[in-house]
């Protein structure tokens, strides 16, 4: 039994109509879940370190080890290796006259002493990061620090002199002489020699290094 269809053209409409709903439903279920996919490239970026470490984290992560050092000689060396920063590094230390820096490897310098006195040692970074280290030394001495002038029997005085020597602090030394009429003082570098001149008193000879430390050593000069 055949059945006579007695619209066509409306059913045509149904059909269009049926298969555009259809193709709008399987559009919007094959589309991505973009959070499912935001979080899952967030989590293969933190696996392979792809996500960049802010500048800010790291600017204070540059080092110096050991972080001090005591020069007890001249000639004494000293080994300072770099932690973190960005490469290349280049060195230098604030007093050239008490110590040298030389680079023997990619993160490592060694310095060495000339003289005994304070220091430090810089590195920087290709940043302009810097880190520093104290190179301290021992304390400022002089020797003597009294000396005494006396006259022989029936002579005002005997033509004396003294010798004096700083060891320690930061070179280089100012010497000076309390009296001049007292007697005279000649200096050079770490040491001094004063000479009495026939004049009874008290003199201060004073010597005072790089960084203002300042010592001093008592005359007696007096007559039998």
């Amino acid at each position: 039994m055949k059945t006579k269809i007695k619209n066509p053209l409306a059913l045509l409409f149904v059909l269009m109509l049926t298969g555009s709903v259809f193709f709008i439903i399987s559009c919007e279920s094959s589309k991505p879940n973009t959070s499912e996919l935001d979080s899952v490239g967030a989590e293969l970026g933190d696996a392979h370190g792809d996500l960049p470490t802010p500048d800010s984290e790291r600017q204070n992560g540059l080092a110096l080890t050991p972080t001090s050092a005591n020069i007890t000689y001249i000639g004494q060396s000293q080994v300072f290796t770099v932690v973190g920063g960005d490469a290349p590094f280049s060195w230098a230390v604030t007093s050239s006259a008490n110590g040298t820096i030389s680079v023997i490897g990619f993160s490592q310098a060694r310095y060495t002493s000339t003289t005994l006195g304070q220091n430090t040692v810089r590195v920087t970074d290709a940043k302009g990061h810097q880190a520093s280290v104290p190179l301290n030394s021992p304390a400022m001495q002089m020797t003597p620090t009294t000396v005494a002038f006396a006259g022989a029997t029936n002579v005002p005085f005997v033509a004396s002199s003294a010798g004096f020597t700083v060891t320690g602090g930061t070179p280089p030394y100012t010497w000076s002489n309390g009296s001049v009429t007292l007697g005279t003082l000649t200096a050079s570098g770490s040491s001094a020699s004063y000479t009495m001149l026939a004049v009874p008193g008290q003199n201060i000879i004073t010597v005072v290094d790089a960084v203002g430390q300042t010592l001093t050593a008592a005359i007696t000069q007096t007559a039998n």
